[in-house]
């Protein structure tokens, strides 16, 4: 190829909080070039609108083509209007929600058992988290509201408290309605993406990220939204029906009400448990053709969900009708939420039990899939993360109940009544937030020992800056003189943030050991609920348990007004709104299988929209008409953090012709510290693998040691800079024949640009910050950047030189794996192929 008329396409893909366009390309003004509303593509422009013109380098060197930037948002899927904010409340619905593609698929008759028992076991517990919401409404509408707040003012006297009873039923199944309107949006998807002769379609069931029913949209999602509508409806009703005590049991009306709620919701138990995932887009776990499809297929038609929400409607409205005529039993008013919680408790309990039992079977069952990759690819927990995020999804789900109800009671009511269980759960958050202290006393303790080890490592990798480095990669660097820009406060302040950021390597042994103290401390408060013993407060000595309980107390309370300010606060600043959506950037990339109440899933249009903008640049794409005139010979993906998760997914729908003239970019990736290991069943390592064959190579990722989220991709166990040895790193790719070592150690390298970094292969880590300019003589002007701006660095334009290079073909077979430092590209020069600008250094990913 004539590299003097070739043309490059460097596509950006951002990653979370909707990170700006004019921030993602670096300049001041951006317009959208192509997309929808949601997946939109920018370009950099003037300040009159205008595209300048594509750069054309003048012919002096190797680096000579037209090359065009462009950036992809797919931020506004999560972030940007106001009901998105509003999102914050559904955070534990969406932690359940996301545990069902966290299980690995199974492949024997025994572990789709296990898998279809762990499945129901989620959507079970998914209900009781909505009849949770709906339960923490009715207490505090009927009760706090209604009961002992307006019952003895003017209006309560004036209305009666039957009225003001059936008022507030009224206001906590308009609260679920809005819960249910929140997660009702379908998206549903015109087509789903052609599989033929694709990547993915090679890799077979490996990954879930090649069927298309991932990307299907969601068509019968509807009708399990409607059956969580009717499981909150339900609650109310049944919290209503035992508002006057026992004794109304013997009443006809107060009967059938209590019956029908009661029966209503252990239908719909049943019917959620065996439901099945209503999108297919989670591995499966029964043989299509099998008779258990077929009555799932049943299930699942809309007319059985709107059924029971019909149902569920006209039971509330029965219990509406007996508050109006009965009211409450003044004796013992606490008794329809003491009963109806006790009971949700023990049904929550009962199903975390039997989650964590058929998730442990399941693990054991596929435990031979952490024998065939590497350590820092194995699952979380051995293959119980998924029991795992679902139980913290719970414990929250039920702490934001109570922190709104103990919230609700200290704004409202001066000395209120409050249920039983709101004592056993205060007492239980005490006890997680003295753990959590603990955890990070240890933590911190850990940090300090190793500071002089940390503050060594991080001289020698910025003495091998100025030193002349060994050919064999040694480290020769370290002993030149320390630059005086590097004082013993910078060091320690980059040594601390290092340590910091090795705290994710740790995460999931805490949220392991949180689940476990939660399950035991929920197992407990069961038994206490239905029998009265077997409190763990009941064994510590009083003063124990009220400094317990307090904190608990002032944990929940000052929970709820982070969750009451931060939303206000959303509605209002469009910032805010981003940092609040962060979580959902990463959750809301999965379907809707366990529970409806969550965002529509973005992943099956961002994946399409990246894959056909792609396909545009290369002119493949068959859909576009007319086809475009404007054909790049090569095109870099550059994707940060959740990007490069979403940009996988996209390569992997390309053919083998389209991807030997795409290169790689990834940086501030998660793409080995977390997918692989949280996500098995669509992110494996030998999708990795796979997909670094098929682009030949032409794959580079940039990260930092400061960076708190991702880290490495290509390579791990980097060893050599701790004593001074040489410098070596294990590397993504098959497994080797040596029993002993399968992927053995290989010698890194310290190319011949001065910028300190380390090539572990095409796996590169930059110095944060990177150190100054040696001709120059300056001080460094920048901060540690940790998780942003990868393109500030000066490693940044190698990389990309590196992948245009080796992806037009220009490069020869024994070339240098480095390219010469481009002089004529460089930040703070204009010019061609510089349109940067100045830069906001707030971090916004």
């Amino acid at each position: 190829m004539d590299v003097t008329n070739a043309k490059l396409v460097e596509l950006r893909v951002h990653g979370v909080s909707g990170t700006p366009p004019e921030e993602m390309l670096e300049t001041h003004h951006a317009r959208q070039e192509a997309g929808d509303e949601y997946s939109r593509f920018f370009v950099a422009v003037d300040c009159f609108g205008d595209k300048p013109p594509d750069p054309v380098e003048d012919g002096k060197g190797p680096h000579v083509r037209t090359t065009r930037l462009e950036g992809f948002h797919w931020g506004r899927y999560t972030s940007g209007n106001w009901r998105q904010a509003l999102w914050l409340a559904l955070v534990p619905f969406g932690m359940v929600n996301a545990a069902q593609f966290m299980l690995t698929p199974p492949v024997t008759w025994r572990e789709r058992i296990l898998h279809t028992i762990v499945g129901g076991a989620l959507r079970l517990l998914a209900l009781g988290l909505t009849a949770t919401f709906a339960l923490a409404a009715a207490s505090i509408s009927i009760d706090l509201v209604a009961r002992q707040r307006l019952a003895t003012t003017r209006l309560g006297q004036a209305l009666g408290e039957g009225t003001l009873l059936a008022g507030g039923a009224l206001v906590a199944a308009g609260a679920v309605l809005l819960l249910y309107r929140l997660g009702r949006r379908n998206t549903t998807v015109p087509e789903p993406p052609d599989a033929a002769d694709t990547l993915g379609r090679s890799l077979g069931a490996t990954s879930g990220l090649t069927r298309e029913n991932f990307y299907a949209g969601d068509p019968d999602a509807t009708s399990l939204g409607r059956l969580h509508l009717a499981g909150g409806w339900a609650t109310v009703a049944l919290v209503g029906s035992l508002s006057d005590g026992d004794a109304q049991v013997a009443t006809g009306l107060s009967s059938f009400v209590y019956a029908a709620s009661a029966g209503l919701l252990g239908a719909l138990a049943v019917l959620v448990t065996v439901l099945g995932d209503p999108e297919h887009s989670a591995p499966r776990s029964w043989e299509r053709d099998s008779a258990w499809e077929h009555w799932n297929h049943v299930l699942q038609r809309p007319v059985v969900g709107l059924t029971a929400a019909l149902l569920a409607l006209a039971v509330l409205l029965s219990s509406v009708v007996m508050l109006v005529l009965r009211g409450v039993n003044p004796d013992n008013p606490l008794a329809a939420v003491d009963e109806v919680s006790n009971t949700l408790v023990v049904v929550l309990t009962a199903t975390l039990t039997v989650l964590f039992a058929a998730s442990a079977g399941l693990a054991h069952a596929t435990r031979h899939v952490d024998e065939e990759v590497p350590r820092p690819f194995r699952r979380y927990a051995r293959g119980m993360a998924a029991p795992v995020v679902a139980a913290l999804g719970g414990f929250l789900a039920v702490g934001y109940s109570a922190a709104l109800l103990l919230a609700s009671a200290e704004l409202l009511v001066e000395d209120a009544a409050l249920p039983k269980l709101v004592e056993g759960v205060t007492f239980t958050w005490g006890v997680s937030v003295l753990l959590l202290v603990a955890v990070g006393v240890v933590l911190g303790f850990r940090t300090w020992t190793d500071r002089d080890w940390r503050t060594e490592r991080v001289r020698r990798s910025y003495g091998l800056v100025y030193g002349r480095p060994a050919d064999d990669g040694s480290d020769a660097g370290a002993r030149s003189d320390r630059p005086t820009w590097l004082t013993d406060e910078r060091v320690r302040r980059i040594a601390t943030a290092s340590a910091v950021a090795r705290v994710k390597l740790g995460l999931p042994v805490v949220l392991v050991c949180f689940s476990l103290l939660g399950m035991v401390l929920a197992v407990l408060l069961a038994v206490d609920l239905m029998t009265g013993v077997g409190a763990p407060r009941d064994a510590l000595p009083d003063d124990w348990v009220s400094v317990v309980y307090r904190l608990g107390a002032l944990t929940l309370i000052a929970l709820a007004g982070l969750l009451m300010t931060t939303a206000r606060q959303s509605l209002r600043a469009r910032d805010r709104q981003r940092v609040v959506n962060v979580v959902w950037d990463v959750v809301s990339f999965w379907p809707r299988s366990v529970h409806p109440f969550v965002p529509p899933p973005y992943s099956q249009f961002a994946v399409q929209s990246l894959r056909d903008r792609i396909r545009h640049h290369l002119g493949t794409c068959a859909s576009e008409d007319p086809p475009t005139t404007e054909v790049a010979d090569a095109v870099v993906v550059e994707a940060h953090s959740q990007g490069s998760f979403i940009s996988v997914a996209a390569l992997l729908w390309l053919n083998p012709q389209e991807l030997s003239r795409v290169g790689f970019l990834t940086f501030g990736s998660q793409l080995q510290v977390i997918f692989p290991r949280a996500f098995p069943a669509f992110t494996s390592y030998r999708v990795l693998t796979e997909l670094d064959r098929a682009l030949d190579g032409r794959w580079i990722n940039l990260f930092r040691d400061t960076d708190p989220i991702a880290g490495p991709v290509l390579s791990w166990a980097h060893t050599g800079e701790e004593k001074g040895g040489v410098l070596r790193s294990r590397r993504l790719g098959p497994r080797s024949p040596d029993a002993r070592d399968p992927w053995p150690l290989e010698p890194d390298r310290l190319p011949a640009v001065r910028t300190g970094r380390r090539e572990c292969g095409r796996d590169w880590r930059l110095l944060d910050p990177s150190p100054p300019d040696r001709q120059l003589r300056a001080e460094p002007l920048t901060s540690m950047m940790q998780h942003s701006h990868f393109a500030l660095s000066p490693d940044w334009d190698d990389a990309v030189e590196w992948l245009a290079t080796r992806t037009l073909g220009a490069a020869a077979a024994a070339a240098p794996s480095v390219p010469a430092p481009r002089e004529d590209v460089r930040p703070g020069t204009d010019e061609a192929g510089e349109m940067m600008g100045p830069v906001d250094y707030q971090a916004h990913d």
